[in-house]
C-alpha cells in the first residue's frame, strides 16, 4: 500500500500545549487535533514537532526539560491510542503503516539548541523516540547558522559531531532554514541523504528560505529530499494561490526530478493573532498563515486533483506523495523490526 506522508507540521505545539496548559489527556488532544485531518487528507505519516530552538516550541525557557516532557507526552498519547498511532523508530515501523489503518509519528526537534553541546543528550533524545533534527532554526546555535544571521557562516565544529553522530544513530538530518554555507557543510559531512523539511525553490521564487538550482541539483546527487513548503511567504510575491504552489512543486519536479521532491507543507496551528505575535518577536517575515485553497493537510485531495489535471502521472503522485520519504527514512532510519 502507498503510504503518504507530509514532513512538517507545527500543529503539534497545540497539542502538546493543550496537554500542558488545560490538562487534556494525551490521546485526546493528539485525536482532536489530528486524527480527522489525517484520515481526510490519505495520511499515514506525519511530521511531528516536539521541540526546538524557540521557548514556545518547548512549552518554557527550559528547552532542554521541555522536549523531554514533550517526548513523554507524545509516547504516552501513542500508548494510549490502542495501536492507533506508532512512533516511526525503526524501518520496521514503516513497514507497519501499509495496512492503512495504523498512524505514524516521526519526531523532530526544529533547532538542536536543546542538545546543547552534549552529544550525550542527542542520544538521549534518541532513545526517547527522536528520529530527525532540523539543525537550526533561523539564527545560530551551537551546530550552525541559520538563514536569520548575517554573517551567513556554516557549521560549527562540534556541528560536524553532531550530524556524524546522527548518521550513526540513524537519525534524519534536516536543513530546513540553514543557511547556503550550513547546507553545503553538512553535504559534504553526511554519509546519509538529507532532506529540507519545509523549503521551495529559489529557481522559482527568489527567497532566503528557498533552495537554489545549484542545492537542489546537489541535494538530488545526494538522494535526498526538498520537502515543499505552503507558507505563502516562501511561494510567490503578493498572495499566492494552491496554483502557485503546484508551480513550485513542478519547477522542483522537472528541475531535480520526481525522486527527490515531497511535501512539507508547514501547516501553523496557533490562533493568528498569537501567531503574529510570535513572528514578530521572531523577527520573521509576516505574510497570510495559510495558502489559499489549502489551509490544512485535509485539502491535500484538491491538491493532488490540481496536479493531476497539470500532468502529473500517477508513478510520480506517488513519489512525492510519500514514496520518496518512505524511501529516504528506509535508507537512514536504524533497520529494527517494529
Amino acid at each position: 500500500m502507498q503510504i503518504n506522508a507530509n514532513m512538517h507540521d507545527d500543529l503539534s505545539f497545540e497539542v502538546l500545549k493543550q496537554v500542558e496548559d488545560e490538562g487534556v489527556e494525551p490521546y485526546a488532544a493528539l485525536s482532536e487535533r489530528y486524527t480527522k485531518r489525517m484520515v481526510d487528507a490519505g495520511l499515514q505519516l506525519q511530521g511531528f514537532t516536539v521541540g526546538g530552538d524557540a521557548p514556545r516550541f518547548c512549552g518554557g525557557q527550559d528547552l532542554n526539560a521541555g522536549v523531554i516532557r514533550r517526548l513523554d507526552i507524545t509516547q504516552r498519547a501513542v500508548d494510549a491510542s490502542d495501536g492507533e498511532y506508532v512512533i516511526v523508530r525503526s524501518t520496521g515501523d514503516l513497514a507497519a503503516l501499509e495496512s492503512g489503518d495504523r498512524r505514524g509519528l516521526l519526531l523532530t526537534i526544529e533547532g538542536s539548541q536543546p542538545c546543547g553541546d552534549d552529544l550525550s543528550m542527542l542520544r538521549t533524545f534518541f532513545n526517547l523516540g527522536l528520529r530527525s533534527v532540523c539543525l537550526v532554526w533561523f539564527k545560530a546555535n551551537q551546530v550552525g547558522d541559520g538563514v536569520g544571521e548575517k554573517r551567513l557562516a556554516g557549521l560549527t565544529n562540534f556541528g560536524r559531531q553532531f550530524v556524524n553522530e546522527m548518521n550513526s544513530l540513524g537519525m534524519l538530518i534536516d536543513v530546513a532554514q540553514a543557511t547556503e554555507q550550513t547546507f553545503w557543510d553538512v553535504l559534504e559531512t553526511s554519509t546519509k541523504p538529507i532532506v529540507a523539511s519545509h523549503s521551495n525553490a529559489a529557481g522559482k521564487y527568489a527567497h532566503v528560505r528557498n533552495l537554489t538550482d545549484a542545492q537542489l541539483k546537489a541535494l538530488g546527487q545526494a538522494g535526498g529530499l526538498i520537502c515543499m513548503t505552503t507558507y505563502p511567504a516562501h511561494i510567490s510575491a503578493g498572495i499566492p494561490s494552491i496554483d502557485d504552489y503546484v508551480d513550485q512543486l513542478l519547477y522542483a519536479i522537472d528541475f531535480v526530478g520526481p525522486e527527490h521532491v515531497a511535501l512539507g507543507l508547514n501547516i501553523i496551528g496557533g490562533a493568528p493573532e498569537l501567531e503574529k505575535k510570535f513572528f514578530q518577536k521572531a523577527k520573521i517575515e509576516q505574510t497570510n498563515l495559510w495558502l489559499d485553497g489549502l489551509e490544512d493537510v485535509d485539502k491535500l485531495p484538491r491538491l493532488r486533483a490540481r496536479l493531476q489535471s497539470r500532468g502529473v502521472d500517477p508513478e510520480t503522485m506517488s513519489l512525492i506523495s510519500g514514496g520518496n520519504i518512505v524511501r529516504v527514512l528506509q535508507d537512514v532510519l536504524p533497520k529494527n523490526p517494529s
